[in-house]
């Protein structure tokens, strides 16, 4: 599923439902090697999630530089050092949702009206149909993870479904 940005950019986007901070660690180093930045990257999580898998440590410049940089946190793991940065997540009041990327910033430019609408919109809104949304969010409220990746072309987007596959993933697109 392809939906263009407003700078008429197309993008193709996958989605990875994952269970665990092994499996989120090895889906998110497996894209990054696989040509895309953290930048073209969402990661989705209830707060309990977050609490469970990952310990965030005090935000710290050099935590940032590292993220910034496109450097795997080796310490904290590649999905919490995003999950760390300042003004890289926010948490969805109600829903209990932390999300990281740039459907973060899409919810948190939207405002009030998005928060109602939560994950399913978002999704929908990035080209994603309204049933596999819901699987997204039922995966979501059962204490998953769900990582979704803004491809730049189909093949980028083939290349992640293909190696999230051999880690187990469960691929939504």
């Amino acid at each position: 599923m392809s939906v263009q940005t407003q700078e008429k950019v197309t993008y193709t986007t996958v989605i990875g439902l994952i269970d665990n901070r092994d499996q989120s660690d090895a889906a998110w180093s497996t894209a990054l090697s696989g040509c895309c930045t953290p930048a073209e990257f969402t990661v989705v999580m209830s707060e309990n999630s977050m609490k469970r898998h990952f310990m965030i440590p005090e935000k710290s410049a050099s935590l940032q530089g590292a993220v910034a940089g496109g450097a795997v946190g080796v310490a904290v793991g590649a999905v919490a050092a995003v999950l760390a940065v300042a003004g890289a997540s926010i948490v969805i009041p109600g829903l209990g949702l932390v999300i990281a990327g740039p459907l973060a910033a899409a919810l948190a430019g939207a405002g009030a009206g998005a928060a109602v609408g939560g994950i399913v919109g978002a999704l929908v809104g990035a080209g994603v149909s309204e049933a596999k949304a819901k699987h997204v969010q039922a995966h979501l409220h059962k204490g998953g993870i769900a990582i979704v990746a803004h491809a730049a072309t189909t093949k980028v987007a083939d290349l992640i479904e293909k190696e999230w596959k051999t880690r187990n993933v469960d691929v939504v697109r």
